[in-house]
């Protein structure tokens, strides 16, 4: 079951190109598959999250999830 979430992308201080997203809903996300195109310290985003129990997380700073129609939003 997906969830719809609105969030924030934030640059990750764990290496080079890490992104992570700080949802609205208080919870920070861990996208595996965040486009390039995305990854923009600061961005409004809508993205669809699939979570799954098969993943782990190595740097361990948020939810690990798989994301599906991510949309920009007006800052």
């Amino acid at each position: 079951m997906s969830k719809k979430i609105t969030g924030r992308v934030v640059s990750l201080p764990f290496g080079i190109n890490s992104y992570g997203i700080e949802g609205d809903d208080g919870q920070n996300y861990e996208p595996v598959n965040l486009p390039d195109s995305l990854k923009s310290d600061g961005l409004r985003i809508r993205f669809e999250i699939l979570p799954s129990r098969e993943m782990a997380s190595v740097i361990m700073w948020g939810k690990p999830v798989k994301i599906s129609n991510p949309e920009v939003l007006d800052i």
